[in-house]
């Protein structure tokens, strides 16, 4: 197992000034406000809050001649859980990123949380399950409205394996760190890996090397726009053709639009399917 700061060393720099990870997209600078079990919390000069797992910790920086003016963050009334996933309970419907930056750098609102995953919910790729194990810092970009309840989709499964098995035959992209990173239909789950097939292909990922899944759901543009915008070609002279040139970036603006509501409803579809997918598999 790799080597982890003391929590001795972190409670000694509690309420100082100090750089987390010498650089890298993880790198932050902040105020250490809290030290628990297995993580801390850093805020920094944008007033952000950044939950770090002491697993994936290496180097902390003390700067001693930094002095801190930071504006108290309006948690008012929250008490920072004991664990990391503690933590991660608490900020159930939150909009957060996950890990810093880099390819498996996400920003989303937190839908579900469980003992080995935590589920996603994405502008652009639709629902992610990130596996507890390889969430290294959580940043909170909003707060959650803590009058709303929280939706529990994945009632009785805790386990990672668990919630892909209900998977099955569905379209996932999948992330193994840096360019690891396959897309297709997963078609088999086994204890340690997972096969997923693309063209002719077959991928088989090692389970504890995922990074995360996106479970986005591969929807076909439908061909009206483009075959209206086809005819009107064929049927218009070379003055409108050049009319038509003109206002492509107008259209391409409108279309990426009407994709966004497209998406926003594929997304609600993909979680009814998931839904009933869950309860077949239950009977």
């Amino acid at each position: 197992m790799a080597e982890t700061v003391s929590l001795p060393y972190l409670e000694a720099l509690k309420g100082k000034f100090v750089r987390v990870y010498k650089g890298g997209p993880e790198s932050r600078e902040g105020r250490l406000v809290e030290v628990r079990s297995d993580y801390i919390v850093l805020q920094t000069e944008e007033n952000h809050l950044v939950y770090y797992a002491i697993e994936h910790l290496k180097i902390v920086v003390e700067n001693a001649k930094r002095a801190l003016n930071l504006c108290p963050i309006n948690d008012k009334g929250f008490v920072y859980p004991e664990t990391f996933i503690g933590a991660l309970e608490a900020l159930q419907d939150s909009c957060i990123q996950v890990n810093g930056g880099g390819p498996t750098s996400k920003v989303g609102r937190v839908i579900d949380v469980k003992e080995e995953f935590l589920v996603l919910s994405t502008e652009r790729e639709g629902l992610v399950l990130f596996p507890i194990s390889h969430i290294k810092s959580v940043i909170v970009v909003e707060f959650a409205c803590r009058e709303l309840p929280p939706q529990d989709l994945y009632e009785g499964i805790d386990s990672l394996n668990g919630i892909l098995s209900r998977l099955i035959h569905n379209w996932v992209s999948v992330s193994a760190g840096g360019p690891e990173r396959v897309e297709g239909i997963l078609i088999e789950v086994a204890e340690e890996y997972i096969v997923v097939v693309h063209n002719e292909e077959l991928f088989y990922v090692t389970t504890e090397h995922i990074q995360f899944v996106a479970l986005s759901v591969r929807i076909e543009e439908t061909c009206c726009e483009s075959s209206s915008s086809s005819s009107s070609c064929e049927s218009s002279s070379s003055s409108s053709s050049c009319e038509s040139s003109s206002s492509s970036s107008s259209d391409e603006s409108s279309g990426r639009g009407q994709r966004r509501v497209r998406s926003n409803q594929f997304k609600q579809l993909w979680l009814e399917n998931l839904i009933k997918a869950s309860s077949q598999n239950n009977k």
